[in-house]
């Protein structure tokens, strides 16, 4: 009865200690549940911030109240909840983050563009992000 136990065990001790990629890159289900819950998803057609997509955040421009651009849309920025609270914004070469609370949507022929309450020396002002 041992060595037949012996025997059975074997191939799953083999298994076990084999070099096998499928097992590395498996995440255990607990774990998977927990990390995702914690990564919003986000779907390109689904409302981001300001009633526009993500998709067209990134194709606006920034602009002051009269229509001139201050600068081309080049990312978002979320909370840890995916919440958007920032715009990135590409601007004299850099890249600084404008926060959503001083942004509103302003459609300009036919095209949705990003205005902002800041003057270009604020913009300047604020702090750079990573480009």
């Amino acid at each position: 009865m041992k060595r037949l136990i012996a025997l059975a065990s074997a191939p799953l001790l083999l298994a076990a200690c084999g070099d096998n990629d499928a097992e590395e890159a498996t995440v255990p289900a607990d774990t998977m549940a927990t990390d995702t819950a914690t990564i919003p998803a986000t779907d390109p057609s689904a409302e981001a911030a300001l009633g526009m997509t993500e998709v067209q955040l990134m194709d606006a421009d920034l602009v002051d109240a009269a229509g001139e651009d201050l600068g081309d849309v080049e990312g978002v920025v979320r909370d840890a909840s995916g919440t958007v609270t920032a715009l990135n914004v590409e601007r004299n070469g850099g890249m600084v983050a404008v926060p959503l609370d001083s942004l509103t949507r302003m459609d300009i022929d036919g095209e949705m563009d990003v205005q902002t309450t800041l003057s270009p020396e604020e913009l300047d002002a604020l702090a750079p992000t990573p480009m």
